[in-house]
C-alpha cells in the first residue's frame, strides 16, 4: 500500500514526564499489537497514525493504525485504529473532571472519521467500511468520571484496560506500577523504536513476572481475542456514525452549512475580522485602549469593560472618578502643585476601602510610572499595591513623588487640557483592572450586553445559562449492558451527563442552546470538543422493536466564534455537529429576536 494513502509520524520525543510516559505506553501497545499482528500475515502497524479525507482538511491524529494490507492494494483487508490513554497509576484516586475534554475530543475523532469510513461512499482513503475503533487505557478507572469509560464501552468497537487482571474487576482495584516501571526500563535506551523491539522480545520469551509483562500479556491476550473474533464492531457506534453521515443530508444541516458559506464570503474568517477577546487582552496588557478599536465595535468593547467593572466595586468607583474628573482632577492638580501631602493622602487614605484603592490606582495612573519606581518591595505589584497598608513615613515619600510628577507633568497646560488628560490615563487604568481583576469571559458579556440592549429580556423567554443532555442518553439499558465493562450498576451509571450553555433561549416546542467560543492558537482542539457537546445533544439513538432509530432533537445549538479561527474545515466541523455557527454577535441575537 503506497504510503500516501496510509502513513504516520514518530514518537513526540522527551517532551516532559507526562509526554515521554505517553510515548512510552504507546511504545508497549506498538509492541504488543506487532506481536498479535505481525508482518509476515501481511499486517502493517502505523504510528501516529492520520487519516487522509477527500472530503476535509483535517489533521486528526490517532495514536495506533493496525492494517491488514495485500500486496499490491489501495485498501486494508482489516483495519483497527486506536487511542491510548493513560489514567492515573494509582489505587487510591478520586474523579477528575477536568479530564472530560479529552474523551470529549478522542470520541468526536472516532465520530468524524466514522461518519466517512462508515457508510458506502466512504471518504477515507485506504480504510474499509468496517473499520474498527478503540482505545487502549492504562492506569485506574476511577479517575474519570463515570461517563466516559461507560461512553467507551457502549460505543468503541475495542477496549482494553491492561491495568486490570480481569476486564470485569473492580474499578479501584487496577495493578499498579507500569509507568514508572516503563520510565526506569527505558532509561538504557536512546530511541523508542529499539525500546519497542526489546518489549516485543521481552514479552515473547515470557519468562519475567514484573509489572511491565503482566500488563503487556494481558494487552496480547485482548488483541489475540479481538483479532479471532474477527473485529466485532459495536451497534452503537455504527448507527452514531451513520447517524452523522445521514445529518450531513438533511435540510437542517445544509441551511447552516449555507449560513455559514455566506458569512465567511461576505467578511471572511474570524481570524480575519475583529477579535474581541484579543482586543480585550490587549487593554488588559496595557497594549492598546478601547479608542484604537474599530469605531464598530468600540462601543460593545466599551459595554464589555462596564460589564467587567460591575463585578468589581473598586473599578465601579474608578468608573466614577472618570465620569466625575472635571471636578475631582483640578483639586488634585492644585493639591500636587502646592505640595499638600496631607490633602493627597486623604485621598491616599481613604477611610471607605472601595474608594481608597480606586483612589490609589487614580494617583498610580496620573504618576505615569511603574509602582516599582516609588516602592521597591517583594510582593508589592502593579496589581496589589492599592490594597496595602503602609507605614506613614513611606506613605508621604510615595505621596511626594507623586505630587513632584504630576506637577511637572501639569506644568504649562491649561486645567481643561490637564482633566481631560487625566482623564484618559484615569480610564485606561480602570480598563486594565477591569480586564485583570475578574474572570475574564469577555465574550459572553458582550452577548449579555448586546441581549439586554435588544427587543429580548432576561427572565422571560431567554435566561443565563442552561444545560441539554449529552453522552450516554436515550440508550437502553436493558439492550446494551452485555458491553459494559466498568459500571454495570443502573442506579449508580446509568444517568446522561450535561453541557452547558451560556444562554437559553425557550419557545413553545424547543430551546436554543447558546455558547460563545474565543481561541487562540487551539481552534481544532476547540472544534472537536464543542462539536462533540452539541453533535451528542443533536442525536438521541433510542431502540424501538429491537433496532436502534437515530433522531435528530428539535432543539437548536448556537455559537458565535470569536479569535484565531482561521481553517474553513473547523467551522465546518461545528455545523456538521449540529451547531449554527456565528461570526459576529450581532447577528445572532437579532436572529434570536426575530424567532
Amino acid at each position: 500500500m503506497s504510503d500516501s494513502v496510509i502513513s504516520g509520524s514518530g514518537f513526540h520525543g522527551a517532551r516532559g514526564d507526562s509526554v515521554h510516559a505517553g510515548d512510552l505506553f504507546e511504545a508497549l501497545t506498538k509492541a504488543c499489537a506487532e506481536l498479535t499482528f505481525p508482518v509476515s500475515e501481511d499486517w502493517r502497524i502505523v504510528h501516529q497514525y492520520t487519516p487522509q479525507y477527500t472530503d476535509a482538511d483535517v489533521p486528526d491524529v490517532f495514536d495506533l493504525g493496525i492494517f491488514k494490507v495485500a500486496d499490491g492494494s489501495q485498501t486494508a483487508d482489516r483495519a483497527l485504529v486506536l487511542e491510548v490513554t493513560h489514567w492515573k497509576d494509582e489505587k487510591n484516586v478520586s474523579e477528575e473532571p477536568n479530564k472530560s475534554y479529552k474523551a470529549i475530543e478522542t470520541l468526536e475523532e472516532f465520530s468524524f472519521l466514522g461518519s466517512r469510513t462508515r457508510v458506502p461512499d466512504s471518504t477515507v482513503k485506504g480504510l474499509p467500511q468496517d473499520t474498527a475503533f478503540g482505545d487502549v487505557i492504562f492506569g485506574n478507572r476511577r479517575y474519570v468520571r463515570k461517563w466516559i469509560p461507560t461512553q467507551y464501552e457502549l460505543f468503541l468497537d475495542f477496549v482494553s484496560y491492561p491495568s486490570y487482571k480481569y476486564l470485569d474487576s473492580e474499578p479501584t482495584d487496577p495493578d499498579t506500577g507500569i509507568k514508572q516501571a516503563l520510565l526506569e526500563a527505558y532509561e538504557p535506551f536512546d530511541d523508542i523504536v529499539e525500546f519497542v523491539t526489546w518489549l516485543k522480545d521481552r514479552l515473547q520469551n515470557n519468562s519475567n513476572n514484573e509489572i511491565i509483562d503482566v500488563v503487556g500479556r494481558r494487552l496480547l491476550e485482548r488483541f489475540e481475542q479481538f483479532k479471532q473474533d474477527d473485529f466485532p464492531l459495536s451497534p452503537l457506534g455504527l448507527a452514531e456514525h451513520r447517524a452523522r453521515h445521514e445529518y450531513r443530508d438533511t435540510d437542517d444541516y445544509k441551511s447552516n452549512m449555507a449560513f455559514l458559506d455566506d458569512q465567511i464570503a461576505s467578511g471572511g474568517l474570524p481570524a480575519d475580522r475583529f477579535g474581541l477577546k484579543a482586543a480585550w487582552n490587549k487593554i488588559g496588557a496595557g497594549n492598546a485602549d478601547v479608542e484604537q478599536f474599530d469605531e464598530e465595535w468600540e462601543p460593545l468593547l466599551r459595554a464589555v469593560l462596564n460589564k467587567a467593572a460591575e463585578e468589581i466595586p473598586e473599578v465601579e468607583a474608578g468608573r466614577e472618578i472618570v465620569d466625575n474628573a472635571g471636578s475631582i482632577l483640578p483639586q488634585i492638580r492644585d493639591l500636587c502643585e502646592s505640595d499638600d501631602i496631607d490633602g493627597l493622602a486623604e485621598y491616599w487614605d481613604h477611610p471607605d476601602e472601595t474608594q481608597r484603592i480606586a483612589y490609589r490606582n487614580a494617583l498610580r495612573a496620573l504618576y505615569q510610572r511603574p509602582v516599582d519606581d516609588f516602592y521597591e518591595e517583594p510582593g508589592v505589584t502593579e496589581q496589589n499595591f492599592s490594597r496595602k497598608r503602609f507605614d506613614d513615613p513611606v506613605t508621604r515619600r510615595i505621596l511626594q513623588q507623586i505630587a513632584d510628577q504630576v506637577a511637572s507633568n501639569a506644568g504649562g497646560s491649561s486645567t481643561s487640557e490637564w482633566v481631560r488628560t487625566g482623564q484618559q490615563l484615569i480610564e485606561r487604568s480602570v480598563d486594565y483592572q477591569a480586564v485583570n481583576g475578574t474572570n475574564s469571559t469577555p465574550t459572553n458579556w458582550a452577548l449579555s450586553h448586546l441581549i439586554e440592549e435588544s427587543s429580548l429580556q432576561f427572565g422571560g423567554q431567554v435566561d443565563t445559562g442552561g444545560r441539554w443532555y449529552s453522552y450516554i442518553k436515550d440508550v437502553p439499558y436493558d439492550e446494551f449492558a452485555d458491553r459494559l465493562i466498568t459500571f454495570r450498576d443502573a442506579e449508580d451509571m446509568w444517568r446522561s451527563t450535561f453541557a452547558q450553555a451560556e444562554f437559553s433561549f425557550e419557545d413553545d416546542d424547543s430551546s436554543v442552546y447558546i455558547k460563545s467560543k474565543p481561541t487562540k492558537n487551539e481552534e481544532g482542539r476547540r472544534a472537536r470538543e464543542e462539536g462533540g457537546k452539541g453533535w451528542f445533544g443533536k442525536l438521541n439513538l433510542p431502540v424501538e422493536n429491537g433496532q436502534i432509530e437515530p433522531e435528530y432533537s428539535d432543539d437548536e445549538w448556537w455559537m458565535w466564534v470569536d479569535g484565531d479561527w482561521s481553517h474553513r474545515d473547523n467551522l465546518e466541523r461545528l455545523v456538521e455537529c449540529g451547531w449554527r455557527v456565528y461570526l459576529d454577535p450581532s447577528t445572532l441575537v437579532e436572529d434570536l429576536e426575530s424567532r
